[in-house]
């Protein structure tokens, strides 16, 4: 009851927030660089799970706790990430919001333009290798730079 109570709670917030239908050339750019599958990622009930350990942080509970603990984490992953698949619309229609509210439909084309060569393909399939290169590169060295201080 509680975890239903939550995930209740939770989808709420996100359909209140829900905004006007995405427009259409917006949506399509959000495909063109890859931020739809992003934001599907963010909603996976692995990646979920990974977000409320680092949060909850079961391996540090005594033991009769650490159970019930994943247990929790597991079921409330899994029913929250359905119901937002089930909702997807309403959060592409709020993400699109956020971008039509820094682009303007002029920006939108000259982007897709971008994004529809071999070049913008490229910058598209490769950003997210890139960006987990870039972060595990920048742990590294932020650890080296911890040592020193």
């Amino acid at each position: 009851m509680t975890l239903r109570l939550a995930v209740l709670t939770c989808l709420a917030a996100f359909v209140a927030f829900a905004q006007a239908p995405a427009r259409p050339d917006i949506v399509e750019m959000m495909e063109a660089t890859n931020a739809t599958v992003a934001m599907d990622k963010m909603f996976t009930v692995e990646t979920l799970e990974a977000q409320m350990r680092g949060m909850m942080r079961p391996e540090n509970a005594p033991p009769e706790q650490r159970a019930k603990m994943e247990r929790f984490i597991k079921e409330f992953a899994k029913e929250f990430s359905v119901e937002v698949n089930q909702k997807r619309q309403a959060l592409l229609d709020m993400t699109a919001s956020v971008y039509a509210k820094h682009y303007t439909p002029e920006d939108v084309k000259a982007i897709l333009a971008f994004y529809r060569t071999p070049a913008g393909k490229k910058v598209a399939s490769l950003a997210p290798q890139i960006g987990m290169e870039v972060m595990q590169q920048a742990q590294a060295w932020g650890q080296q730079l911890g040592q020193q201080v």
